[in-house]
Parts: C-alpha cells; sequence; structure tokens
C-alpha cells in the first residue's frame, strides 16, 4: 500500500514494460483494508517482466594482491540466475633470519655411549609465494508458487601455488667429535589444484507459519597435485648434498546430505528435526626420492 507521494515515485521508477495494467477502485472490497470513503489504484505488474544487474569490480592490497570480479544478477517473478567470477593474483615475499639450540638426550642401551647430541643452528632465508586463481559460482533458484523453494548451485576454484626459497645455514654439532656444516638449500614447489562443489535444495512451507519441510545434497570434490625439488648443497662435504624431488597426488569426491522438519507447536518455540550424512575422504598419494642413487638414502644432514 502506498499513500499519494509514495505512488507517484513509485510509478516514476518502475518501467513501463513491468506493467500489465492500471485499476482504479472507486468501491474497493474490504480485502484491501482501506477507509471507506477512499478508492485503491491498484498496479497489476507483469509477471513474465525481468531484472537485471551487472557488476564489475577490482580490489588491491599492497602485498601485493589484485582480484577483479564479474557479477550478473538475471531474475523474474518465479526464477532468478546468478553468475560470479572472480580472479586472483599475489606475490609475496619473506626474508627471516634466525637462530636455534638443541639438545638430544638419548636413553637407548643398544645405542653407544656418547650419542648425544648438541646443535647450535643459524639461518638465512629468502622465500616468494604466488598464487593464480580463479573462482566460478552459479546459482538458479525456482519458486513456483508461495509453498515451495528449488535451488541448484555450482562452484569451481582452480588455482596454483608456486613456492621458491633459499637458504643459508651454518649448522655445528657438538659431538665426541665436532661436527661443522655449511650448506645451502633451493626449494621450489608447484602445486596446481581444483577444488569444486555441486548440490541442490528444496524447500516446502506448510500452510502455518514456520512449518517447513527442507531437503539438500551437495557433492564435493577436490582433486590436484604438485612437485617438489630440493637440492641441499655443502662446502666442505660434497658427499652430503642431495637432490631431492617428492611428488603429490590427490583425489577427493566426497557428499553430504541433510533432510530438516520444522513445526512451531506453540509462540514460545518450535520443534526441529534434522537428519543428515556426509563422506569427507582424504586421499593423498606421496613419492620421495633422492635422485642420483639406486634406492632411498637416509637424510645424513640431522633435522
Amino acid at each position: 500500500h502506498f499513500d499519494s507521494e509514495s505512488l507517484k515515485n513509485y510509478l516514476q521508477q518502475v518501467k513501463a514494460v513491468s506493467i500489465e495494467r492500471i485499476e482504479v477502485m472507486t468501491n474497493p472490497s474490504a480485502r484491501y483494508s482501506t477507509e471507506p470513503d477512499k478508492g485503491v489504484i491498484n498496479v497489476v505488474t507483469n509477471g513474465d517482466s525481468h531484472e537485471q544487474h551487472l557488476s564489475i569490480g577490482l580490489q588491491t592490497t599492497t602485498q601485493p594482491n589484485i582480484s577483479p570480479w564479474l557479477s550478473y544478477i538475471w531474475s523474474s517473478k518465479k526464477l532468478s540466475f546468478t553468475a560470479n567470477l572472480k580472479g586472483t593474483v599475489s606475490n609475496k615475499r619473506g626474508v627471516t633470519n634466525g637462530y636455534s639450540y638443541s639438545f638430544v638426550d638419548h636413553f637407548v642401551d643398544s645405542l653407544p655411549v656418547g650419542v648425544d647430541t648438541s646443535t647450535f643452528r643459524r639461518y638465512h632465508t629468502i622465500d616468494t609465494t604466488s598464487n593464480y586463481s580463479v573462482e566460478l559460482f552459479l546459482k538458479a533458484e525456482y519458486h513456483p508458487d508461495e509453498k515451495n523453494d528449488f535451488m541448484v548451485f555450482f562452484n569451481a576454484t582452480p588455482r596454483v601455488s608456486r613456492i621458491s626459497s633459499l637458504s643459508d645455514t651454518y649448522r655445528k654439532e657438538y659431538l665426541n667429535e665436532v661436527g661443522e656444516y655449511n650448506y645451502s638449500i633451493l626449494h621450489n614447489e608447484s602445486q596446481p589444484m581444483t577444488f569444486g562443489s555441486t548440490g541442490a535444495s528444496w524447500h516446502h512451507h506448510f500452510a502455518k507459519p514456520g512449518h517447513s519441510l527442507g531437503i539438500q545434497a551437495n557433492c564435493n570434490s577436490d582433486f590436484g597435485g604438485g612437485g617438489t625439488k630440493e637440492i641441499r648443497t655443502f662446502a666442505e662435504q660434497p658427499e652430503l648434498n642431495r637432490n631431492i624431488h617428492i611428488t603429490n597426488d590427490f583425489v577427493d569426491v566426497g557428499y553430504d546430505a541433510k533432510v530438516e522438519y520444522t513445526y512451531p507447536y506453540s509462540n514460545r518455540g518450535e520443534i526441529y528435526v534434522s537428519l543428515s550424512d556426509e563422506l569427507l575422504p582424504d586421499n593423498n598419494i606421496c613419492l620421495y626420492d633422492t635422485l642420483g642413487t639406486d634406492g632411498y638414502v637416509t637424510d645424513p644432514r640431522r633435522s
């Protein structure tokens, strides 16, 4: 219901194609709850009319992080559609300096006397991390009547992370014989992966306010892998040099489902019942290879 001024503003803003007809009622029925001596102007909109909204933006930080995004919404009286697309590029660089002391006390009888180890470590590390991702989100909603709501969605996010670091370390071990090590570690890592999910839901609203039944089901998937290469170079002990290659692969597909029922038994409270089930697997295959040898070699550099 509008007063005269509000009705004027409404008619100025609404699109002409959205109006099916305008009815002037000089003797309106009681359903319009108006005063007996006043009439009603009834604006009947076209049920097939729709609206569209397009938004474009750019988000940045000093990290630096750049995230352009695009959003599109189409809606009508019964149906609506939403699409969001977002890209992200970020780069981060860090420098770490530190030192540590450690002492390992062995109590195993089978070990020889004097294996207790005291270690001093000093290190300097420069690392860079780059992330690239694209996120796509699609959603459709359908409202056939006042009692039922349907919704489906789809989401996918492919992403690539690259990590590179260079670390220089001085290490001194106090054993029966003192050991000193100067070495560098060059570490490069790449992790392409994709996260995805899709789902649907239905909600039914009964005649009594607050009385509803809902069913929803989702499927989630994560898959990807990556590779890590690490080169350790010792200044005085070249026999300890290592070229290590690590590969990771994972494929996880899961689901979750839920049924919920709400019944308002009085103005003071309601009964809520829910039944749900989910499967969230975590499958990961990791292969560790010390290149240049015939088999697995225990790393002689203590960690």
